[in-house]
C-alpha cells in the first residue's frame, strides 16, 4: 500500500510491502534546500555588508552625535537642516552635472573602444590589456596619480602647457575648472567597464550579419547601423 504525506519538509511517498516500508522524498524539494544551504553564507555576508550599514546610517540620521557618541534623538531635524541649507541646491546641481558629464563621456568612449577592438585583426589582446589598465587601479591610486599629473607646480601636464606658452593656472584649485577635470578623470577611470559590456554585446552578434554589412560596403561604422543596434539592445 502506498501513502503520500506532505508537510514543511516536503512531499514524502511511503511504500509498504512485505519487506518493510520504503520512504521516497521529493528530489526537487531536496535540491532547493541544498542550493539554499550552499548560497546561505554568501547571502548572509551580502546582507551584513549592505543592509546593516544602510540601517545604521538611517538610524544615525535621526540622532544627534558627538564624534562617535550618540547624544540623543532629533527626529527629522537633520533632514530639515540639510534640505533648507543654502548650499543644498548648489551641491545637488554639482552632483547632477558630475554624473551627467561622466556618463556623456563614458558611454561613447566605451562603445568606440569596443568597436575598435572588434575590428582589430592583430594585437587586440595587447590593446585590450592597455585599455583595461585604468579599471584595474583603485580609486586611491587613480587620485594620487592624477593629483601628480595635474599639479600646477611640478606636474607633467602643467610643464607641457608652459612649454607651449599656456599658463596652466591652479588646475584643480580653480573652481571653474575643477569639476571638468574630475569628470575627465572619472571617465578615464571607468570607461573600460562600459567597453567590456559593449564588447560582450558585440561578440554576441552573428558573424553572418557582419559579413552582410561588409558586402554592402560597411566598415568600422557598421555596428552603429540599425540592424546591429537592435542586436546590441537585445543582447544587453
Amino acid at each position: 500500500m502506498n501513502t503520500i504525506s506532505s508537510g514543511v519538509s516536503g512531499t514524502v511517498v511511503h511504500e509498504s510491502g512485505v519487506s518493510g516500508t520504503v520512504v521516497h522524498e521529493d528530489p526537487q524539494h531536496n535540491g532547493f534546500w541544498a542550493g539554499f544551504t550552499w548560497f546561505a553564507p554568501a547571502v548572509v555576508m551580502l546582507l551584513a555588508v549592505t543592509l546593516y550599514p544602510t540601517g545604521m546610517v538611517l538610524w544615525l540620521s535621526v540622532h544627534r552625535t558627538r564624534l562617535y557618541e550618540v547624544v540623543g534623538g532629533v527626529g527629522l531635524a537633520n533632514y530639515a537642516t540639510v534640505l533648507t541649507s543654502p548650499a543644498f541646491l548648489e551641491l545637488s546641481l554639482n552632483s547632477l552635472l558630475y554624473v551627467s558629464g561622466a556618463l556623456a563621456l563614458v558611454l561613447p568612449m566605451g562603445l568606440a573602444s569596443a568597436l575598435a577592438l572588434q575590428n582589430l585583426a592583430s594585437s587586440a589582446a595587447l590593446v585590450r590589456t592597455l585599455l583595461l589598465l585604468p579599471w584595474t587601479l583603485s580609486m586611491g591610486v587613480v587620485g594620487c596619480f592624477w593629483l601628480w599629473l595635474l599639479n600646477p607646480s611640478y606636474g607633467p601636464i602643467s610643464y607641457l602647457m608652459r612649454s607651449l606658452g599656456i599658463e596652466p593656472g591652479l588646475m584643480l584649485g580653480e573652481p571653474s575648472l575643477a569639476l571638468i577635470l574630475v569628470i575627465l578623470v572619472t571617465a578615464w577611470w571607468s570607461f573600460p567597464y562600459v567597453m567590456v559590456m559593449m564588447s560582450a554585446s558585440l561578440q554576441s552578434i552573428p558573424a553572418e550579419l557582419y559579413e552582410a554589412i561588409d558586402i554592402d560596403g560597411g566598415g568600422l561604422r557598421a555596428p552603429s547601423s540599425r540592424g546591429l543596434a537592435a542586436h546590441r539592445a537585445h543582447a544587453g
